[in-house]
């Protein structure tokens, strides 16, 4: 099954992230589903408007942790004038789900649609569900 995130972060109210020790992190995290079925992971990351070019995908093979990460621009003026609404975020932001032992790291795939971060992670042959015939 699917961690959260990983055992190494927690996130808390607001999107943000706090560490074991309760230090807090800058960085803001985007919205995933996590689809499991027998033979793949699949995880459905929201990034509206962050161009491909600008979002990290890695798969922590010691911890068995897949990390999207990157980075967002604030397109207006520094000091924000005549902004009255700001719910979108900007900077740096990063999310971390800890991946089963069954996830193959080595043949993880990526693509940008639409706004939307699709990973998919295939099972190793061996944890695939196989049906037995009965003789």
């Amino acid at each position: 099954f699917l961690f959260p995130e990983g055992g190494e972060r927690s996130e808390n109210r607001g999107g943000r992230y706090y560490d074991r020790r309760g230090n807090f992190s800058a960085a803001w995290v985007p919205r995933v589903d996590a689809i499991e079925d027998d033979k793949t992971i699949r995880v459905e990351c929201e990034l509206p408007g962050v161009p491909k070019d600008r979002v990290n995908v890695e798969v922590n093979g010691s911890s068995n942790v897949l990390i999207i990460s990157g980075e967002t621009e604030n397109r207006r003026d520094a000091d924000n004038r005549g902004v009255r609404i700001q719910e979108r975020r900007y900077g740096r932001f990063e999310r971390r789900i800890g991946l089963p032992n069954s996830a193959d790291a080595g043949k993880v795939d990526a693509r940008m649609e639409l706004g939307v971060l699709y990973v998919t992670i295939p099972k190793t042959a061996e944890a695939q569900l196989r049906r037995i015939h009965i003789k």
